[in-house]
């Protein structure tokens, strides 16, 4: 009979708030630059309006799940130093393709019927 011996795991430091701190600032500072650049376009007119809300749509998304990833690895105790950076960033894209393929959908399909 084979006995399986528990290996310890290694201590690994508890996160500091450095990366959620920049993720969350970043998401504040990159949603007011880019609603207030949507703001602007929709003044101009309707269709530039869809048109910027399709491109702010992927930067969006992607930043706020960026942060809420790092939020939620900063409560995490043993997350390995490059989980804890690769999360975010993972979390990023898929929020952000989400995002982005939802605007296109609500915009090319749903909008045209309103």
């Amino acid at each position: 009979m084979i006995r399986h011996v528990a290996t310890p795991v290694p201590d690994v430091d508890p996160p500091g708030p450095l990366s959620p701190l920049i993720w969350g600032g970043l998401a504040i500072f990159l949603t007011c630059a880019g609603l207030g650049g949507l703001g602007l376009a929709i003044a101009d007119s309707e269709s530039a309006g869809v048109t910027a809300s399709m491109i702010v749509a992927f930067p969006l998304g992607f930043i706020w799940a960026g942060a809420i990833a790092a939020i939620a690895l900063y409560f995490m105790k043993r997350v390995s130093p490059p989980v804890r950076l690769g999360a975010p960033f993972g979390c990023g894209c898929l929020g952000g393709i989400a995002m982005g393929a939802i605007s296109l959908l609500f915009f090319a399909v749903i909008f045209p019927e309103l």
